[in-house]
């Protein structure tokens, strides 16, 4: 699956939700994805979304692509990986 492919997928979802920005990170954006390997997106959530609404955008999301996703807010990156996860992010939205 190539980065357009999952930016072309990911959008309406990201959009519908009111997501302000994204970005794909992990083993999909360095080109080392596996069969196994989950899609990982950092998120700009807009404060109006509950969490049942972050589990729906998650579950959405699994479901467009048959495989575990991870949503991770971008306040919320730990400082020890901040600059490795910044560093390999693809800005999708």
């Amino acid at each position: 699956m190539t980065i357009e492919e999952i930016k072309k997928r990911s959008l309406p979802h990201f959009q519908a939700m009111g997501v302000r920005r994204a970005s794909l990170f992990g083993s999909f954006a360095r080109g080392e994805e596996t069969d196994e390997s989950d899609l990982d997106f950092l998120v700009d959530l807009p404060n109006s979304l509950n969490l049942l609404d972050v589990v729906h955008l998650k579950n959405l999301l699994e479901d467009e692509f048959n495989r575990g996703v991870d949503l991770i807010e971008f306040s919320c990156i730990k400082p020890r990986i901040r600059e490795n996860v910044l560093h390999d992010q693809i800005v999708l939205l």
